[in-house]
C-alpha cells in the first residue's frame, strides 16, 4: 500500500501486525518489521518515522538478542538521519552498519552497507577487504554489486 501511494493506511497496517505479533508473542519477526517499516516510512517520505523503527529495532537487538538484522538497522538509521539532515549521525550509523556486518560475518549486510557509505563519501576504505566481499560473487548481476565494483576498480 505505501508503494502505490496509500501510506498512512500501508504504514497503519504495517503496525496492527507488529502488534498482533507482540501479543501472540511472535518477537522474532519483530527485527524484520522493524527494517521493513522504516523502508516503508523513508518511501512515505516520513523520515522521523523510519528513525524511530531503525531505533526500536536496534533497541531489540540489545534487549532480545535479535541480532540478524541488526547491520541493516544501522543502514537503515543511516539513512533516516541523512534523510532529516544529521550528516555526522547518518555518518556514524553508517560506518556502524560495516562494523556490525564485518563483526557478523554478514558478507551480503557488509556489502550493502559499504555500497552506502561509498555513495555517500563515508570513510570505509578498505580495498583489499572490499576485493574479498566482491570475490564471493563474481557472478552475480545485481546493481549493488555493480556499484561496488565501480568502486573498487
Amino acid at each position: 500500500l505505501v508503494a502505490q501511494g496509500q501510506l498512512e493506511e500501508g504504514l497503519a497496517l504495517m503496525r496492527r501486525a507488529a502488534d498482533s505479533a507482540t501479543r501472540c508473542g511472535l518477537l522474532v519477526t519483530l527485527d524484520g518489521f522493524h527494517y521493513h517499516h522504516a523502508e516503508a516510512c523513508l518511501a512515505a517520505g516520513r523520515p522521523e518515522l523510519a528513525e524511530a523503527s531503525a531505533r526500536d529495532g536496534l533497541a531489540l537487538a540489545d534487549s532480545a538478542g535479535m541480532r540478524l538484522l541488526e547491520s541493516a538497522l544501522w543502514r537503515q538509521l543511516a539513512r533516516s538521519l541523512l534523510a532529516r539532515g544529521d550528516a555526522a549521525g547518518a555518518r556514524s550509523a553508517g560506518c556502524k552498519a560495516v562494523e556490525v556486518a564485518r563483526a557478523q560475518g554478514a558478507t551480503f549486510f557488509e556489502m550493502q552497507a559499504r555500497a552506502s557509505a561509498a555513495a555517500h563519501g563515508w570513510p570505509v576504505d578498505e580495498p583489499a577487504r572490499l576485493a574479498a566481499l566482491l570475490a564471493t560473487g563474481p557472478a552475480d548481476p545485481s546493481p549493488l554489486l555493480a556499484a561496488l565494483r565501480g568502486q573498487a576498480a
